[in-house]
């Protein structure tokens, strides 16, 4: 007699089919038998739970003193990870390894158990502290079988004095890519902090754009207040060698929200991909073309899994993170008071004709304005008022090159000397280029700070729209221009996210975003007191929309 397979290694509870041959007699008929399990006169035996090594038995019909044996090593999946226990400072990170035994797949899932307020973590298991501090749960789940866990305990702490910390700590880009850069200031009232990078190019508001050269640069923040205090990032810029499995990877995406997700998996189309859910319908719904609908009413780290219809072995899979994303208060300075400037830069003759009258009417016209006040919630008690003391004028040629940040900022100083106005705290002046210069797109405005004589100078850049992709549909609120109303448009959108986050230190949504962002690319007629102009919603907490007051 002789049985087969005569050894196997199988998980608990797991099952796999025994046949037997038997020779020199007719009835080839066996009576199977096993220590351990069970198994049917078929021959389908069914592993148990407990590990071990066990025996199954067949033995003739005919003859039952003939037998053979089979070995039968029974394993369980475990899930260990390292390190176990770690302690990080607020938005530090930590590279976690989750090792799988007992199971070919060695795939896990990850979550943070107290969802987004403990951090953060990706699908290679990269962690990224929250910027508040307490104890929180890593856990690592086999995709094998997701009810064999291990946890790790992050601790974040909060050290003594001033530090500073910058999320993400690691990013690679392809070369020309860009990222957006955080920075958390804590053990003192001023949060800004300065940027600088020694290869690529940094805005003041954290917006990295990667050199063409591959390589490994370094991006640093440092504080404002304690210059010996610094946060570093590293950026691995380098040309794409091959797809990801699944794209995005990894993605954070608001309650509700949209994500196409696409298949890469090799030896298969995404015609020939089905698509699921790991955590079941409350991760969201995806429909067979990968079309990702977040959870409309909770929060959570989720898993989106492409699977191979012609080879089920081939899958892929991307995490994908659900957050309310409302604005969050991160604590740094708001301008609540503010007096404007229009410094006009540059031809007279480039600018609309209409573009002057537009801008002014905007910055006389918001104070008191039902739009400014959808602000007065992001002013921490205050009420928004802003005043407009006038136009300035350059006639010198402005930068054909997209201007440093300081350069801009220098440019508002020397106007407002050269018209005898002394800086003051809450000063914003609107410097409006003659021109659109090459390198800055795909940014219409932007806005920014810098020192004026010592005192801090708020600083919102303008290009000229004329003949850019920054033209924007023209409600027929009045009977401004098109390039006239993209211009005043913009700068409201700028003056808005300069008063509640005027050192990239205040409100913020998870992403990055500020008020202005998360409600860009519709418009609408408001009302101010010098006429009817179009702007954009803003986004209110409180309404955790974007609202048309």
């Amino acid at each position: 007699m002789s049985i087969d397979p005569a050894a196997v290694a199988i998980m608990g509870g797991g099952t796999i089919r025994f046949t037997a041959a038997v020779a020199g007699t007719a009835d080839t008929a066996v009576i199977w038998s096993t220590d351990a399990g069970t198994i049917d006169q078929d021959g389908i035996y069914t592993a148990p739970a407990a590990p071990g090594t066990f025996s199954v038995t067949a033995r003739s019909h005919a003859d039952p003193g003939r037998s053979a044996t089979a070995s039968v090593s029974v394993s369980t999946i475990s899930v260990t990870l390292s390190p176990q226990t770690i302690t990080l400072a607020p938005g530090g990170m930590q590279q976690f390894t989750a090792s799988v035994t007992g199971s070919t797949d060695p795939r896990v899932s990850w979550t943070v158990t107290e969802g987004p307020q403990g951090g953060s973590i990706d699908g290679a298991g990269t962690y990224t502290a929250p910027s508040g501090t307490g104890t929180f749960h890593l856990v690592a789940a086999s995709i094998a079988d997701p009810s064999r866990t291990a946890t790790a305990v992050v601790s974040v702490v909060r050290p003594a004095g001033v530090w500073v910390s910058v999320t993400p700590r690691t990013a690679d880009l392809p070369p020309g890519g860009t990222t957006l850069l955080a920075a958390t200031v804590a053990g003192t009232a001023d949060t800004r902090v300065i940027w600088t990078s020694d290869g690529g190019r940094i805005r003041q508001d954290g917006f990295y754009t990667a050199p063409q050269t591959e390589g490994t640069w370094y991006v640093t923040a440092q504080s404002l207040s304690d210059p010996t205090r610094v946060a570093v990032a590293t950026l691995h810029v380098a040309r794409p060698s091959q797809t990801s499995p699944v794209e995005p990877e990894t993605v954070t995406v608001e309650t509700g929200g949209l994500v196409a997700f696409r298949a890469h998996l090799s030896g298969t189309t995404d015609a020939e991909v089905s698509w699921s859910i790991h955590e079941g319908d409350a991760g969201g719904k995806i429909d067979a073309l990968g079309q990702y609908v977040a959870p409309g009413d909770h929060e959570g780290i989720y898993h989106v899994v492409a699977t191979s219809r012609t080879d089920p072995s081939k899958t892929g899979v991307a995490t994908v993170t659900v957050q309310r994303l409302d604005l969050i208060d991160h604590g740094g300075t708001v301008a609540a008071a503010t007096r404007t400037f229009a410094l006009w830069w540059g031809d007279d003759k480039a600018f609309p004709s209409d573009a002057r009258p537009l801008l002014e009417s905007l910055l006389q016209g918001l104070d008191g304005s039902a739009w400014l006040r959808v602000t007065d919630e992001y002013m921490r008690g205050a009420h928004a008022t802003t005043s407009f003391a006038g136009s300035l004028f350059d006639s010198s040629a402005p930068p054909a090159e997209d201007p440093a940040e300081s350069e801009i900022s220098d440019q508002a100083c020397h106007s407002l000397d050269r018209s005898g106005i002394a800086p003051a705290a809450g000063d914003v002046v609107f410097v409006v280029s003659s021109i659109f210069p090459a390198g800055n797109a795909p940014f219409c405005a932007w806005h920014y700070w810098g020192l004026c004589h010592g005192q801090t100078l708020l600083v919102v850049y303008l290009p000229n729209p004329k003949g850019t992709a920054c033209l924007r549909s023209v409600a027929g609120c009045n009977a401004f221009s098109a390039e006239a109303t993209a211009l005043g448009i913009f700068a409201a959108h700028e003056f808005i996210e300069t008063i509640t986050d005027p050192f990239i230190t205040a409100w913020r949504d998870p992403l990055g975003q500020e008020i202005g962002d998360k409600c860009f690319g519709t418009a609408a007629c408001f009302q101010l007191s010098t006429g009817i102009l179009q702007l954009q919603p803003l986004y209110s907490n409180a309404a955790h929309a974007c609202v048309q007051p």
